[in-house]
């Protein structure tokens, strides 16, 4: 996009399944989601902007958009010349659910594991939507007063588990660091992403909406408006994972998206 240059990972040959990691991520922490998809699949992971091997925007005047973000989803279905199956995992949860509300046709199925859909909790006046703005507080707060390292301990940790963090070896703990300003970005675009609950009626993308069994209230919660309101979706739950599933339980997230992509129905729109 622009002179911008995307990176992403590839592995095996069938099916295009593009993954988009979470705000705290990249690209290759779908690595052991990958290994074990099994083979008759062609699986792409973005990392996106500002985020592992692909720059920020140089050329924008103001932070990156949700739909800045959802367009390399557009690029990489006209690459591949068709409809893509997607795959997002929180941020990029959020991301993927967007791009399928501007661009349907470029989607063959999605899966949503626990996407920050945070629009439809304050649309709805959840309560819950007051401790995700609370926290986006705390984390500011931190930066400014303690330092990204302190912030990025606290993002992790929150979803994670306490401890998490520091148990992490230096160079992963360094890396989620240099990531505090990008995660700060990332929590604007959240909060300003397009998505009414009304536009999800019309979404006729087969979906699959995957929840650990162990995660955040909130992330429950946005997890129960998508399967209220979505057309075509169904539930997979992940037993014993809180929200970082992927890279918690590759196996059991490897397994609900390939069950989703056999066994979905006939897209209704072809």
């Amino acid at each position: 996009m622009g002179d911008v240059r995307i990176h992403f990972l590839e592995r095996g040959e069938g099916l295009p399944v593009v993954f988009l990691h979470s705000g705290g991520g990249m690209a290759s922490d779908w690595s052991r989601v990958f290994r074990a998809m099994g083979p008759g699949f062609h699986c792409l992971a973005i990392d996106l902007y500002g985020y592992g091997k692909t720059q920020a925007l140089s050329d924008s005047r103001s932070p990156v958009k949700i739909d800045d973000h959802a367009h390399l989803i557009l690029e990489l279905a006209r690459l591949k010349g068709g409809p893509v199956h997607v795959v997002g995992h929180s941020f990029g949860g959020a991301v993927a659910l967007r791009g399928a509300i501007l661009w349907p046709r470029e989607f063959a199925t999605l899966t949503l594991i626990e996407p920050q859909a945070l629009p439809l909790l304050e649309e709805t006046r959840d309560p819950l939507f007051d401790r995700v703005v609370a926290f986006r507080e705390q984390f500011d707060s931190v930066v400014l007063n303690d330092g990204d390292a302190s912030a990025m301990r606290l993002f992790v940790d929150h979803y994670s588990g306490e401890g998490f963090f520091d148990g992490l070896p230096g160079s992963a703990s360094q890396i989620l660091t240099e990531l505090a300003g990008v995660v700060a970005g990332s929590w604007s675009a959240l909060m300003q992403n397009p998505i009414p609950v009304a536009s999800l009626e019309h979404l006729d993308v087969p979906t699959v909406v995957v929840q650990g069994s162990e995660t955040l209230p909130p992330e429950r919660r946005m997890c129960e408006i998508l399967l209220c309101e979505l057309p075509f979706v169904q539930a997979a739950v992940v037993e014993g994972a809180g929200h970082m599933s992927p890279m918690t339980h590759p196996r059991q997230v490897a397994a609900a998206i390939t069950r989703h992509l056999h066994a979905a129905p006939p897209n209704p729109r072809t």
